[in-house]
Order: C-alpha cells, then sequence, then structure tokens
C-alpha cells in the first residue's frame, strides 16, 4: 500500500508539471500580445529611475601583456605572425614562482628535462619535444652556461615557440626562453617578501628602486633561501644571490646602464626513483620520500656571475641605436647518484648506486648593437630591426672520476682481479653500499668510494 500511495504521488507531481509548462507556456503566447498593448498606450503611472555611477578600481594584477620587451619584435604580439607566450611579474606572483621551472609550468608545451642521456643536470626545457638549453637568452643576449635559474631578479619571461633564428639566432627548433631582467624605474619604491613554510621553507626577498638624480636610477633585488623539498628525505635547496643595476639618462634620448648579477646555491642533486627495466616502468609501490643518494658524497653547487653594460640613444623618435656588452661566468658542479636497474637489481629489491657527475665552467664575452627604426614609403610603413653580435663562449667540463668500494675489492673467487661487474648487487656491493635496498634506503650510509678530479678537462671554445 506504501508503495502504491508513493506511486500516486509520483503520478500528482507529474501532472502538475505538465500543468505548469502549460501554463508557462500560455503566458509567453500572450506576453508579447500585451507588450504591443503597452507599447501603444503607455501608462501614466510610469517613473523615470535616477542615474546610478559605479566606479572601480582596475586590478594591476593583468595577465595581459601586449608587447614583447625585445627590441627585435617590430609589432605588437597580436600582429607578429608567431607563437609567444609572455609570463610577466603578476603570473610569477599568483603562482608563486620562485624557479624558472615553477614559472615555465604555465605554459602549454614546455616540459623539463632532468640530466636524461648524459647531460647537465639544470634548466633543461624541451619545448615543442626539442631540446632548447640552447636557446637561452637574458635582456636578449645568449645565455648558455649550465644552470639553474631562480626569478628574484626577472621582470618577465618570453617563450617564443618553433623555430626563432630572426629572434634569437642560433638554437634550436623547438623555440627559445628570453629572460628580462628588472632594471630601474622613474620612481622611488621599497618592496619586499618573507616566505615561510613546511618542509624548513624560510624565503625572504627585497626590490629597493631609488631615483638619485632627476635622470639618474639605482635599483636593487636580493634573495635568500633555505629549504628541503616537499615530500623528498635530505633533499634541500638553499641559495641566495643580488643584482644591482645603475642607468643614468632616464627619461633622455641617451641612456647608460650597468649591471651586475650573483646568484649561487648549495643543495642535493635528486634524480628520483629508478626505473623497472622488467616492467618498462616506475617502480609503482615505493614511497615517495625514498632518496636513494648518500649524504658524505653527492652535493650540487651552481654560481653565476653577470656583469653588462648596455649604451643607448635615440636619434629621434623613429630610430633608436643599442650596444650592450656582456662579460659572464657560470658553474655546475655536482655529484649525484642515479638509482640504477641495468642490471635488474629491482626485481630482487635493490638498487645500485650509479654515479653522475660534472664539474663545468661556461665563460661568455659578447658585444650585440641594435638598430630599430620606422619610416615610410608612400603610404606603406616599414619597421626595421638591424642586428650584429660579435663574442666568445668557452665550455670547459673537468669530470669527477668517482671509484665505488666495490671496484677496489679483489674477487675471491679469482686472485688479483677486480669485480668487473660491480653494478649487480650482491654481499660486497650491500656491505660498501654501492647498492641499497629498493624500499628502505639509507642516505646516511657512510660510503668509503672515492671522488677525483678528472686530469683531463674537456674545453669547447665557440667564435
Amino acid at each position: 500500500m506504501a508503495y502504491q500511495n508513493d506511486l500516486r504521488a509520483s503520478v500528482s507531481h507529474s501532472t502538475l508539471c505538465h500543468v505548469a509548462i502549460l501554463a508557462s507556456l500560455a503566458i509567453v503566447a500572450v506576453a508579447p500580445t500585451r507588450a504591443k498593448a503597452a507599447d501603444a498606450a503607455p501608462s501614466s503611472d510610469a517613473k523615470t529611475l535616477s542615474a546610478i555611477s559605479v566606479e572601480a578600481v582596475s586590478d594591476d594584477q593583468s595577465f595581459n601583456v601586449e608587447s614583447s620587451a625585445n627590441d627585435k619584435f617590430t609589432a605588437p604580439l597580436l600582429d607578429t605572425p608567431k607563437s609567444v607566450t609572455v609570463i610577466p611579474q603578476s603570473v610569477m606572483k599568483a603562482t608563486g614562482s620562485t624557479s624558472l621551472m615553477d614559472a615555465l609550468r604555465t605554459v602549454p608545451g614546455i616540459t623539463m628535462g632532468m640530466g636524461e642521456g648524459g647531460n647537465p643536470f639544470g634548466d633543461r626545457p624541451f619545448i615543442r619535444g626539442f631540446d632548447s638549453s640552447s636557446g637561452f637568452m637574458v635582456d636578449g643576449i645568449r645565455d648558455t652556461g649550465s644552470q639553474s635559474r631562480d626569478m628574484f631578479d626577472v621582470e618577465q619571461l618570453e617563450v617564443l615557440k618553433g623555430p626563432s633564428g630572426a629572434f634569437a639566432g642560433r638554437g634550436a627548433p623547438g623555440g627559445s626562453i628570453n629572460v628580462v631582467s628588472k632594471a630601474p624605474q622613474m620612481e622611488d619604491f621599497q618592496r619586499g617578501s618573507v616566505s615561510v613554510g613546511t618542509d624548513d621553507l624560510v624565503r625572504t626577498t627585497v626590490d629597493v628602486n631609488q631615483m638619485l638624480d632627476d635622470s639618474v636610477g639605482f635599483r636593487l633585488n636580493g634573495m635568500w633561501q633555505k629549504a628541503d623539498v616537499p615530500g623528498r628525505n635530505d633533499v634541500d635547496d638553499d641559495r641566495w644571490g643580488f643584482a644591482p643595476s645603475l642607468t643614468f639618462g632616464l627619461g633622455t634620448p641617451t641612456r647608460i646602464a650597468f649591471d651586475y648579477y650573483h646568484y649561487q646555491s648549495n643543495g642535493m642533486a635528486d634524480y628520483g626513483h629508478p626505473y623497472d627495466t622488467a616492467t618498462g616502468g616506475p617502480v609503482g609501490d615505493v614511497a615517495r620520500s625514498a632518496f636513494y643518494g648518500l649524504e658524505n658524497r653527492d652535493f650540487r653547487k651552481t654560481k653565476s656571475d653577470i656583469g653588462t653594460i648596455k649604451f643607448e640613444h635615440d636619434f629621434n623618435a623613429n630610430w633608436t641605436a643599442t650596444n650592450t656588452t656582456r662579460l659572464s661566468r657560470t658553474s655546475n658542479n655536482y655529484v649525484a647518484t642515479n638509482p640504477d636497474d641495468t642490471k635488474g637489481n629491482v626485481a630482487n629489491g635493490y638498487v645500485y648506486r650509479a654515479v653522475k657527475s660534472r664539474n663545468s665552467v661556461t665563460k661568455e664575452y659578447i658585444n650585440q648593437t641594435d638598430l630599430t627604426g620606422k619610416f615610410n614609403t608612400g603610404f606603406m610603413k616599414h619597421t626595421l630591426a638591424l642586428g650584429f653580435e660579435a663574442g666568445q663562449e668557452e665550455v670547459k667540463n673537468t669530470p669527477y672520476t668517482v671509484i665505488q668500494t666495490a671496484q677496489n675489492v679483489v674477487n675471491p673467487g679469482k686472485s688479483n682481479q677486480y669485480y668487473t661487474n660491480a653494478s649487480a648487487c650482491n654481499a660486497v656491493t650491500l656491505a660498501s653500499f654501492d647498492c641499497t635496498s629498493l624500499y628502505s634506503p639509507n642516505p646516511d650510509d657512510q660510503w668509503a668510494g672515492q671522488v677525483l678530479t678528472s686530469p683531463n678537462p674537456t674545453t669547447t671554445t665557440t667564435n
């Protein structure tokens, strides 16, 4: 009986719904006729409401950027036949980006490499599938040093996708990235930030701009950070840097700017989890926090020093010449543990602590001249950008020779012979901590091998 009552109730409700719909249709059908009648005979009771004024302050956190900071772009981005993504300060603040990797997460079509294939451990973006680490520019000038970049002195990032030889010269076909530095402005301000978070994060930044005269501006940016990496045991990311800049002739036709950038980091290189060669994928049941490196062996230190002198002159409202000279030195120095499974150790619950290392110094001496102008021929308008660059890049790599403990142990089965299959986990390699447990690695294991500097450095010079 209860079921029948519920059924009747639902039928009644359905009937009411149909009645309501029909009534609505009737109202809609009648409404236009009444409206016309109302237009023909306006009511004498109609009242005119007073005007309402709405005022609001525009949001300064706009993500829209209309033009590039690079003078080689001769038109606004909307009119440039090129795929360009600009990441302004507002986006970096909204996303809390402190590194280049953080900022580029907002750009589709980019993935970040982690030193695969023997390449340096550092900023290694892949744009449209191509390694574009050779396509880094700082204020329109190439910056190829292997490093990890912080955002404390960055005004905006400009990502060009696809071949961009006209803008960046030689480089990867995937695209290029131009880092626009903070420069003195014609106003006084003091800004700063303090960040405190989990995993022992403490970070502070300062940004001070001061007009020393009517046309002389000074700006100082600084940063200090001490932090662990969330979710990773024994992995830290400590860094600090400062960047003073001084510009003469602000607001005048002739300007000369001096700026210096110093940045260095000291942390732990992290190659993550092993790749299971048996299954062709990652090991699924290992804790995210598992770290296979060694505290008494592994490290990563980077350092960058960049000095720039820039001269600009406006001949008139249409023509501007710029000459920039830059000297830079960048170092990338690390010994890192690569959790290796080339011998099938993962299937037995072990991981071999293979070693990746680099000790490189990149020096660059570059002078670049640009001329931009506008002119007309009849009814046609033209914009011209000319450039000439001369420079030298030198990369010197003095790699480390890492001698695993097991390589110095005599094979008891064959007199006067060393273990040749040291990457296979066995009693000897486990006792020497060249191997460790897949599920519970201990970064504090007292590894007793040797890290030596190779006597045969490799130097590559590009003119």
